[in-house]
C-alpha cells in the first residue's frame, strides 16, 4: 500500500538537526513505521491508532521533530480525518521553521484530493518557492526529491527531472554513499505515474473490514 512512502519516508532523518529529545522522537516514529509497514496488507484500525500515538508521543519528545508531523497527518487523512491532518500540518509550520515547504506541499496534496485544485496550486507554487531556497541550505536528499515533486504537480514530468537534476549537479544533499536513493529517486520521477504514487502513498483511504 504505502512501501515507496515508508522508503522515502526513512530518508527523512537524514541530514537533520532537532532540538529536543531527537534519539528517542526517533525511536518513537521508527516504531509507529514499523507497526504500519510491517502489517501494510493486512492493518486494521487498532494498529492504524497505535501508530498515530506514538507519532504523538514522538512530537510530545521533540516539538520540532517534522516527520511525525507529516506522518500523523497522513494517517488522519488515510481515515477521512481532514481537519485533524490540515489541524497537524499547521501546528507542523509552527513548530518546525525549516520544513514549511513540506507541510504546505502536503497540504497542497489534501486540497487537490478534495478537488479544490485551485488551493492546491496555490499551495504548490508556495512550496516550490519554499524549496527552491531551502535546498541551497537543508542539504539532504529528501528535500531535492520532494522539491521535484511540487515541480511535478504544478507543471510536467520534465520539468521535474530537470529540476531534480540540476539539485543534485549543484551538490544540494548531504554528503555520503547515498548514489542509489539518488537513482531510485530519479527513477520514481522518470517512470512512475506519481498521481498515482500519490493515491498510493499520500492520499490512501484506509477501508477496515
Amino acid at each position: 500500500m504505502r512501501t515507496l512512502l515508508f522508503i522515502l519516508s526513512t530518508f527523512l532523518l537524514t541530514g537533520i538537526t532537532y532540538a529536543g529529545n531527537r534519539e528517542q522522537a526517533e525511536t518513537l516514529y521508527e516504531q509507529a513505521q514499523n507497526k504500519l509497514f510491517d502489517n501494510e496488507d493486512s492493518v486494521d484500525k487498532e494498529t492504524v491508532f497505535s501508530a498515530i500515538e506514538l507519532y504523538k508521543k514522538a512530537i510530545i519528545a521533540d516539538s520540532s521533530f517534522a516527520p511525525a508531523y507529516e506522518q500523523l497527518a497522513i494517517e488522519y487523512w488515510s481515515l477521512g480525518e481532514t481537519q485533524a491532518a490540515y489541524k497537524t500540518l499547521q501546528i507542523g509550520i509552527s513548530s518546525v521553521s525549516d520544513d514549511t515547504a513540506m507541510f504546505i506541499l502536503l497540504r497542497g496534496i489534501f486540497e487537490e484530493d478534495q478537488g479544490n485544485i485551485e488551493l492546491a496550486n496555490q499551495s504548490y507554487k508556495k512550496s516550490i518557492e519554499l524549496f527552491d531556497t531551502v535546498v541551497k541550505e537543508k542539504k539532504s536528499f529528501d528535500t531535492i526529491f520532494f522539491r521535484a515533486l511540487a515541480y511535478y504537480l504544478t507543471q510536467d514530468v520534465d520539468v521535474a527531472i530537470e529540476k531534480y537534476k540540476e539539485a543534485v549537479n549543484l551538490g544540494y544533499f548531504s554528503d555520503g554513499d547515498f548514489e542509489v536513493y539518488y537513482d531510485m529517486q530519479l527513477e520514481l520521477l522518470e517512470n512512475i505515474d506519481l498521481t498515482e504514487y500519490l493515491e498510493q502513498s499520500i492520499t490512501n483511504k484506509y477501508h477496515f473490514k
